[in-house]
């Protein structure tokens, strides 16, 4: 275990200078110069300089290094160590290691080759061992597409594009083109597509568009003519509550002046009519045998069944006199009906729009399968 022997001189400040005074004594500024030396002055310059020494020494152990005052040499080549170990363990954390012989990964390691493009990386998505061979034996030449598989021992490697990287299965926005590729599941060609790297102009074999195609083994989430809306609170699941036909209810319509179409018909009604009229004055002389009788054809709509005179008899000697006729309608049955046609409108001087929507910018979205 690392240790140190420096210690804080005057670690209580006993008889120091407060800041304020030490800041704009003197001895600060120009030194010691009689033969005797304030002691509150030389305890605070002594206290702040074996704190700063402290101060290393204790991050020299925290590093795992020796600072003791023993040895010069020593104590310096542990402190660069120490600096050294630090600046390692940064460039470490944001840089991926390099690829190894027969090493041990786990899933979601990050490493580097030098064999590799310069914008690639290559992440374990199956734990194993790697072999003992170089990593460009194992590439192939020219590596033309992203998202390639590589068997390395028992690890199994995916070359992804640096500062291209999304979790596994979860959708993201894409602005760029497609590739399709065809493959032959049960007889049945199936198409799906791939995205082209933005800047490089690679395709992505390790993402798909987002179509809720099953192909190849690997499902996609369908976001096709879907739209975004934010949770009201987290929940697990994919919160898929859309739904892609609404029910416009009678509220939901607009206000407005509407034609009119409509049909009347049925409309029966029997009548039965009978009326006596007058004929007026006969002046020519003649004679009644059997009464006065008129019968006269059947009206074509009407019902009209006889009209009869009146059985006045009269003598044939009188000419002038009069006749009563009767004109009956027996039973007219009477049947009214229109039919009225058109088109319902809206009013435009009174016409309401349901709502007023916006052009959409579509964009397309891909999830990475492997």
């Amino acid at each position: 275990m690392a240790t140190t022997n420096i210690q804080i001189f005057n670690k209580n400040q006993n008889n120091a200078l407060p800041d304020n005074e030490y800041n704009n004594c003197t001895e600060k500024n120009n030194g010691f110069l009689g033969v005797l030396a304030r002691a509150n002055v030389f305890n605070k310059f002594c206290y702040q300089t074996s704190l700063v020494a402290r101060a290393i020494a204790d991050f020299m152990v925290n590093k795992g290094f020796d600072a003791k005052d023993s040895v010069v040499n020593t104590f310096t080549t542990n402190f660069e160590k120490a600096i050294i170990s630090v600046i390692s363990n940064e460039i470490n954390a944001r840089v991926p290691n390099s690829r190894a012989k027969n090493t041990a990964y786990q899933k979601g390691d990050i490493v580097t080759d030098a064999s590799l493009p310069l914008w690639g990386e290559l992440e374990c998505i199956t734990a194993g061992t790697s072999s003992n061979s170089d990593f460009s034996s194992l590439l192939p030449n020219p590596v033309n597409y992203i998202g390639l598989q590589i068997q390395d021992g028992s690890v199994l490697w995916v070359l992804r594009a640096k500062r291209f990287s999304s979790p596994k299965n979860t959708p993201i926005p894409f602005n760029g083109q497609f590739v399709s590729h065809q493959v032959l599941e049960s007889g049945t060609a199936k198409t799906y597509y791939v995205p082209v790297h933005p800047e490089i102009g690679l395709e992505m074999l390790d993402y798909r568009y987002c179509d809720g195609q099953t192909v190849g083994g690997f499902s996609t989430i369908n976001m096709q003519d879907r739209f975004l809306m934010c949770k009201s609170k987290v929940t697990n699941g994919n919160g898929n509550a859309g739904t892609d036909e609404i029910a416009i209810k009678r509220e939901h319509l607009p206000t407005g002046t509407f034609g009119l179409s409509l049909t009347c018909n049925n409309w029966p009604k029997s009548l039965n009519l009978k009326g006596t009229f007058d004929t007026g004055n006969e002046s020519q002389k003649h004679e009644h045998n059997d009464g006065y009788s008129v019968t006269v054809q059947q009206g074509n709509s009407y019902g009209v069944k006889t009209i009869s005179g009146d059985s006045l008899k009269t003598a044939p000697n009188i000419q002038s006199h009069n006749h009563k006729v009767t004109v009956e309608f027996k039973d007219i049955d009477i049947t009214h009906k229109h039919s009225i046609s058109g088109t319902v409108t809206l009013n435009p001087n009174s016409q309401q729009k349901i709502s007023v929507v916006s052009q959409h910018y579509k964009i397309a979205y891909i999830q990475r399968i492997y």
